[in-house]
């Protein structure tokens, strides 16, 4: 579900097995625990963090930084301009640059910085559905998560979609979908139908014209007998 409608959910997922259904949801030898989840998430964090703090005081760095680089930025013609009689242009045109140089500067760290950020949440996302999942799988042993995830994916409508994203727990979210799989995988009970005149019939009277050889007759006729 990208469980960003079920906490970010993985897309796609295959279907269950029906010759060979899960047993018990103990993870495979060498399976991402949450552990190292939570740790990778601490690191995440911490790094974010730092980088936040270092976008903070980075105007201050990039004006050494420009000062150095301000030979290579500004063409002979520019650089010309320290001989005129009038020395503000010069200087006019270097706060320019600085300031463009800073500016630029600044826009391409903030675009690494919302990465990050878009990254720390998604593993926050990503840890809260697995975390729900461990929980509802703790009461619900014989679920199995990937044909939960891959019924959401691939055979919930989008009214039932709607409906699920009503609800604001995450474990009952995903009760939400382990109930309707099971309800869509319970075989459908095949009523006996009747024709509607045959009503009463089976409970002749001096007003039922059919009695005796003719209720026989008819039922016959109709395919009953």
């Amino acid at each position: 579900m990208d469980i960003n409608e079920l906490l970010n959910p993985p897309e796609g997922g295959n279907p269950p097995d029906p010759q060979n259904p899960p047993q018990e949801n103990t993870p495979p030898e060498g399976a991402y625990s949450q552990e190292d989840e939570m740790r990778e998430l601490a690191k995440s964090e911490a790094e974010l963090e730092l980088a936040e703090s270092q976008h903070a005081s980075l105007a201050d760095s990039l004006d050494g930084e420009f000062a150095k680089e301000m030979s290579t930025l500004l063409t002979p013609e520019e650089m010309e301009l320290r001989f005129d009689e009038d020395p503000r242009k010069f200087f006019d045109l270097v706060s320019a640059k600085k300031r463009e140089f800073i500016e630029a500067k600044l826009k391409e760290n903030e675009a690494g910085l919302e990465a990050k950020r878009s990254a720390v949440e998604d593993q926050r996302s990503n840890k809260a559905g697995n975390d729900a999942f461990s929980s509802f799988l703790a009461d619900n042993p014989k679920a199995d998560k990937e044909a939960i995830l891959s019924f959401h994916n691939e055979d919930m409508s989008p009214r039932q979609k709607n409906e699920m994203k009503e609800i604001e727990n995450p474990v009952e979210r995903i009760k939400f979908i382990y109930d309707l799989m099971n309800k869509d995988a319970q075989p459908a009970k095949k009523e006996e139908e009747f024709p509607p005149d045959f009503e009463g019939t089976n409970h002749a009277s001096s007003d039922n014209p059919l009695e005796g050889g003719d209720d026989r007759e008819y039922l016959k006729s109709i395919g009953l007998r």
